[in-house]
């Protein structure tokens, strides 16, 4: 499925959330801004709020994968198994992004300013 959505040009990205904000950890977050985009287009398509699962060790890399997330956005960082567990299951990474409203998040991932800072990438 990720490779059709990538062949459209739209993807499926992940801002974890801390009382609405964009978490500074990503085992403290309680809840994810799913949102998919076109990526030609630079538009949103859908974009949907869910609570995030309890935090135990492997259990939000699958449930981003089961809801078909391409891209996890985190404003902070998290710990080397999420990392290791969303690379294997080919969820992108961005770390230690500018931290933003969840709407600016957007607009600049869609422009092509969502940088990361000191080493925030796992692929």
């Amino acid at each position: 499925m990720r490779t059709t959505r990538q062949r459209y040009n739209r993807s499926i990205i992940a801002i974890p959330l801390t009382r609405g904000q964009p978490s500074r950890w990503l085992g403290s977050c309680d809840e994810l801004a799913i949102v998919q985009v076109d990526k030609q287009k630079k538009i949103i398509l859908f974009e949907s709020v869910h609570r995030a699962p309890p935090h135990e060790p492997g259990l939000l890399p699958t449930f981003l994968d089961n809801l078909g997330i391409d891209e996890l956005l985190l404003a902070g960082e998290m710990g080397p198994l999420a990392g290791r567990l969303l690379g294997q299951l080919g969820i992108r990474v961005v770390m230690n992004i500018q931290p933003r409203a969840r709407e600016q998040i957007v607009r600049d991932y869609l422009s092509g300013q969502v940088m990361s800072t000191a080493g925030g990438l796992f692929a």
